[in-house]
């Protein structure tokens, strides 16, 4: 049992790591990809697109969690 949890807790640790350098990169590099006067807009929709990812991932996730969908 403890080494199930030890292999739960490092891979939630690894995908966060990587998950945030890859944010970062992208982050900092995709505004460069579009012409300059086209950046602030670009990071803009970066931004927006992100939010809206994260708020229907979470809305998705308590949904399964709430109505014990799948066994959970």
């Amino acid at each position: 049992r403890a080494f199930g949890q030890f292999w739960q807790l490092f891979l939630n640790v690894l995908i966060g790591l990587t998950n945030g350098i890859l944010s970062t990169i992208t982050f900092a590099l995709g505004p460069r990809l579009v012409p300059q006067e086209d950046r602030e807009s670009a990071g803009a929709l970066m931004v927006l697109a992100l939010f809206f990812g994260i708020s229907s991932g979470a809305t998705v996730g308590w949904q399964f969690g709430s109505n014990h969908w799948f066994g959970a």
